[in-house]
C-alpha cells in the first residue's frame, strides 16, 4: 500500500496520497491511516494536521474487495513552520524606511519573502525600502517561507505619521547684552528636540 506527502509542516495541513496498484477485479474498498500522533483516518487521500515537529512513522493499511489487505509504514518528516514578524510598526510620510524581517526560522532558512505594502505595492527582498505618500494605518503583510516549504503570513497596521515641522521663539527676541533669553519651543508633531547652540562668539 504505498502512499506518497506534501512536505508536512506544524501547524499545517498535509495531504496524504494513497498510490496502491489494484486490480480492477478487486478494487480497494477501506483505508485505514494511523499518523503515529494518536489519530486516524478512514478516506483515499487524507489531509492531516501535524501539531509539533518530529519524525512520525505513518501507517496505511488497504483493504481490497476480496479481502486481501496489505500496509506500509513510511516515516513522514515534519519541519517546523517559521514564524513571521518584522517592524516597524510606524514611519514618517514622504520618507523611506527600511522593513526589517524579524522573523523565526527556528534553524531552518528562510528562502522567500513577499510583502504587502497595503498600498498597492509590493516587495521580495529581505529588507525592503519603502515610501508612504499619504498618512494614515496600512495593513501591511509579511509571508515567508523556508527552504522545506513551510510558510508563515503575518499582517499588521503600520501608521504613517506626518513630519514634524522645526520652529522656535526667542523670548525677549532682542535686546543689549548680557541678556537672558528663553528659547521656546514652537514644533509642530509628536516631537523630541535636541537643541544646538551657538553664536558669533564661538559659544
Amino acid at each position: 500500500a504505498p502512499f506518497g506527502f506534501d512536505p508536512a509542516c506544524s501547524g499545517s495541513l498535509t495531504a496524504f496520497y494513497d498510490s496502491s496498484n489494484t486490480d480492477l477485479s478487486s478494487p480497494i474498498i477501506e483505508w485505514e491511516w494511523d499518523f503515529d500522533d494518536n489519530t486516524s483516518s478512514n478516506v483515499k487521500n487524507p489531509r492531516h494536521l501535524f501539531l509539533n515537529p518530529g519524525v512520525y512513522e505513518v501507517r496505511l493499511v488497504v483493504e481490497a474487495t476480496k479481502e486481501c489487505a496489505t500496509d506500509t509504514v513510511i516515516p513522514v518528516p515534519v519541519y517546523q513552520t517559521p514564524e513571521a514578524a518584522f517592524a516597524p510598526d510606524s514611519v514618517c510620510v514622504n520618507r523611506s524606511f527600511t522593513f526589517e524581517d524579524q522573523s523565526d526560522a527556528f534553524g531552518q532558512q528562510i528562502v522567500d519573502w513577499r510583502w504587502d505594502f497595503g498600498d498597492g505595492n509590493t516587495a521580495t527582498l529581505a529588507n525592503p525600502p519603502h515610501q508612504y505618500n499619504n498618512l494614515g494605518v496600512y495593513d501591511v503583510t509579511l509571508r515567508v517561507e523556508n527552504g522545506v516549504q513551510c510558510a508563515d503570513s503575518l499582517t499588521q497596521p503600520v501608521e504613517v505619521f506626518p513630519l514634524p515641522v522645526a520652529n522656535f521663539r526667542p523670548d525677549p527676541d532682542f535686546g543689549a547684552a548680557p541678556i537672558d533669553i528663553q528659547l521656546r519651543n514652537q514644533s509642530q508633531g509628536d516631537i523630541t528636540s535636541a537643541w544646538t547652540i551657538s553664536d558669533t562668539m564661538g559659544n
